[in-house]
């Protein structure tokens, strides 16, 4: 296990079908995913077709719940914006309209694995310090790689993540553009009670509804 909790991942064809249920060496052995990825099957019914079904992964992945869970017992008490589901999902969405505003024909399951990853890392800020989206780039690599995707795609998404704070990168016509843009697009500082005690620089303020 590397130092942010990488998980083994397993093996899936290219249609996102599991191939073998054998772990990679570097498996924290937390959790058996694999049989809790076919009890979910079971309670759900089969997986959606095409590659959204690795996004249904990502959500039931042990690892992904846990990171949650942490994020959440630490905001408990917070009065500012949250890094819980509810996030993660208005990110996905605006990302995917920027998407299909500006053609930009990035696949869908790229977008949203990248919006729901992409934060959570925020309990290691808490505990350790660490900016939470470089945490966050670390910890989502063996989760897609146990959902099903493979090297290539799991680096693009994993470089959207590590970006998704850096500002050089919202103009780009790609999967970090967007990604950082909807991070922003997707807060509601409009309508917030504390914004003005919120220390979020104004540039990186939401101060109207645009989606």
């Amino acid at each position: 296990c590397d130092g942010y909790g990488r998980s083994g991942a397993f093996v899936y064809d290219d249609a996102g079908g599991e191939k073998t249920g054998k772990q990679n060496s570097d498996s924290c052995g937390e959790r058996d995913f694999q049989r809790r990825d076919s009890a979910a099957q079971s309670v759900y019914g089969v997986y959606r077709e095409g590659k959204m079904k690795r996004v249904d992964r990502i959500i039931k992945h042990p690892l992904f719940m846990k990171y949650i869970e942490k994020t959440d017992a630490h905001e408990a008490e917070r009065i500012f914006c949250r890094h819980n589901m509810e996030h993660f999902l208005s990110v996905a969405r605006i990302a995917q309209i920027l998407n299909l505003k500006k053609k930009l024909k990035i696949r869908k399951d790229y977008v949203y694995a990248a919006a729901l990853l992409h934060d959570i890392g925020r309990y290691r800020q808490y505990e350790d310090g660490i900016p939470h989206d470089k945490a966050s780039a670390a910890l989502a690599s063996g989760i897609l790689m146990d959902c099903g995707y493979d090297d290539k795609e799991t680096d693009m998404i994993v470089s959207a993540i590590s970006s998704h704070r850096d500002a050089q990168v919202q103009d780009e016509p790609s999967l970090r553009g967007i990604l950082y843009r909807a991070d922003k697009l997707s807060r509601s500082c409009f309508a917030c009670p504390v914004e003005k005690e919120c220390d979020r620089k104004t540039e990186k303020k939401n101060l109207q509804i645009q989606y």
